[in-house]
């Protein structure tokens, strides 16, 4: 089993992105010590989870957004542009 700490360390990445993956269902843990506030991970969940990801290497992952609706610009006035930053107080 291991310290979220050093999943965070296997991961590369901050403490508090382990604790995100977490919150969102992402990774497993297992709740131990005295009043179930130390968790643990294991490494076959850790594992899983690398796979998972690589096979969601250069796909559509789980989080991402499912309505791809959403269209570049085709033409920005600059003049309506800039109002709308002085409206907002921005020189």
């Amino acid at each position: 089993m291991l310290r979220l700490r050093e999943v965070a360390e296997r991961l590369n990445c901050s403490l508090s992105n382990v604790y995100a993956l977490i919150e969102q269902g992402r990774l497993a843990t297992v709740s131990v010590g005295a009043g179930g506030k130390g968790y643990r991970v294991a490494e076959a969940e850790l594992q899983r989870f690398l796979a998972e990801r690589r096979r969601h290497l250069g796909k559509e992952t789980p989080t991402s957004p499912k309505n791809k609706t959403l269209r570049p610009f085709k033409h920005l006035d600059g003049d309506k542009l800039r109002a709308a930053w002085r409206q907002q107080g921005v020189e």
